[in-house]
Parts: structure tokens; sequence; C-alpha cells
């Protein structure tokens, strides 16, 4: 997949980030840092945006507290 670029030109798409609906809900995952406030949950190939999160997880156990699922809104606790 291809997208336009900064002045006309292209630029490859590796991923592309599609909202999600979760259920209401504590979930017990394992995660790490792709870059700033984003995060993979292992396994599953789905991406977290958090919000001022400065946690370097690789493969770090947390659990996800879905409280709204139809604007996406929780809490990521991490695990020590």
């Amino acid at each position: 997949m291809v997208s336009a670029g900064t002045y006309g030109g292209l630029t490859e798409v590796s991923t592309v980030f599609v909202p999600q609906t979760l259920e209401k809900g504590k979930y017990e995952i394992t995660v790490s840092r792709e870059s700033d406030n984003l995060y993979v949950v292992d396994g599953e190939g789905l991406y977290l945006k958090t919000s001022v999160c400065m946690e370097y997880a690789t493969m770090q156990k947390a659990v996800l507290e879905v409280v709204d699922s139809q604007y996406g809104f929780g809490t990521l606790y991490f695990v020590d």
C-alpha cells in the first residue's frame, strides 16, 4: 500500500490503524512499546494509543481496563 507523501511523493505504508471496539472490562495482556504513546499487544496485532505514557515496555505484563468501548477510553496498568 502506498500513500501520498510530502510534496506529492509516494510513501510505502507498512501499518494501517483501524479503530476497534472492545467490550468493557479488564484484560490481562502483554505489551511492548512501539514508539511514544504507542504500544502493541503482543501476539494479537492490536495497538494501543496512550496519552503521556513513558513506560519502556518489552513483553511486559499489563492490565487493560476498558471503561468506554464506543470511544476506546480506558487505562493501561503495567504489572511489576
